[in-house]
């Protein structure tokens, strides 16, 4: 498998983190786990499935939300396909719809943009010759979309607050500190990010323990920098995570 990663515009990077090539010549299965931020994917040749529907593809042109568990993902031999990795709360400058619905699902993206423009960008990423000009097509297909230029708001300030503490910032202490209330709080975060603040801060403190993980660390250690009470609870919410025991799941491939 090989990736290629790509920066933004400068128009585009309050809201892109990234693009990705990802290439197959040969069949693949590689481990996602789940992330803080959506992810749209663009497939310009080969076929992928899923896990969760081995038997059918995933759509060529799609959203992914924020999931609660890992999913493998199989590239089929000589496929190719483009990512757009999102800032964390930053996908909601394109879309309509409230992100909280797309959680755990690749959503089409003739169901969240106009169709037409699905198509047609379909028909140009097939002809493009190189990775520059499949993302410059991207590019203008998010540019065209983009509802609103980058401001300061709650939710962004919140974002920074949980990662700064590598997810363990209470969600009380957090809602007293940007002076607001709780549900009001919790609902346009879960709309604009794709997922409550709760789960938003338990992927970054897992994500977090794996980052930190060295051959032979102390679980126990990890459990309690990772924000849970005891070993124990940090495994079960580890397998809940990655689907697999922390001893097996650090000797295993590719994933990211």
């Amino acid at each position: 498998m090989k990736i290629q990663k790509f920066e933004p515009s400068q128009l585009l990077k309050p809201f892109v983190n990234s693009f990705m090539i990802v290439e197959s010549d040969t069949e693949t299965v590689n481990r996602i786990l789940p992330g803080t931020s959506l992810v749209m994917a663009f497939r310009f040749r080969g076929t992928t499935f899923s896990d969760n529907s081995p038997h059918a593809p995933l759509p060529a042109f799609c959203l992914t939300g924020i999931s609660t568990s890992s999913r493998l993902i199989r590239y089929t031999c000589n496929t190719g396909v483009l990512l757009v990795h999102f800032r964390e709360g930053a996908a909601a400058a394109f879309f309509n719809a409230p992100l909280h619905e797309t959680a755990g699902y690749s959503t089409p993206l003739d169901q969240l943009l106009p169709a037409w423009q699905i198509q047609k960008i379909e028909e140009q990423l097939s002809e493009a010759p190189t990775h520059d000009q499949r993302i410059r097509l991207v590019e203008e297909l998010l540019n065209t979309n983009l509802k609103y230029r980058a401001t300061y708001d709650l939710v962004t300030e919140a974002v920074k607050l949980i990662k700064s503490t590598s997810g363990n910032f209470k969600i009380s202490e957090l809602v007293k500190l940007l002076n607001t209330n709780v549900n009001s709080f919790e609902k346009q975060f879960r709309s604009q990010v794709g997922t409550g603040p709760k789960h938003f801060s338990s992927i970054i403190r897992l994500r977090s323990a794996i980052q930190n993980y060295k051959n032979g660390a102390d679980l126990t250690k990890l459990s309690y920098a990772a924000g849970f009470f005891d070993q124990s609870h940090f495994i079960k919410g580890f397998k809940t995570f990655t689907g697999e025991s922390p001893s097996h799941f650090f000797k295993q491939g590719f994933y990211w």
